[in-house]
């Protein structure tokens, strides 16, 4: 079985300092690792079609992301974004609720 082998060859390649990438390999096996913690997950996440297992067992596949996602360096502008963009949401949200209750109600002159 060559895939662990290739895998973390890559995540090795990407830590290189000569190289210049963003660590978008090593961001997802640490998202998949946020994710995957038995073989059980896998299989979910199996059924639900997010991936194939082609290693053997879930087990395995399980296995390797979390040897995979442990103390990689992840990218963090991704995460710096989603704040930003829960941070509007509510905003919009609240400016939604206000709208809707100051000026949607037929009673109020």
């Amino acid at each position: 079985m060559t895939s662990p082998y290739f895998f973390r060859n890559l995540v090795a390649y990407e830590m290189c300092p000569d190289v210049h990438y963003n660590y978008e390999c090593c961001s997802f096996f640490s998202f998949m690792d946020s994710l995957v913690d038995n073989a059980d997950d896998v299989k979910e996440l199996r059924s639900a079609g997010v991936f194939q297992n082609l290693l053997g067992s879930d087990k395995e596949l399980a296995k390797l992301f979390n040897d995979l996602g442990d103390d990689l360096p992840i990218k963090m502008y991704c995460h710096i974004d989603y704040t930003k963009a829960v941070a509007y949401s509510k905003k919009y949200i609240l400016i939604k609720h206000e709208i809707e209750k100051n000026y949607t109600n037929k009673w109020k002159i």
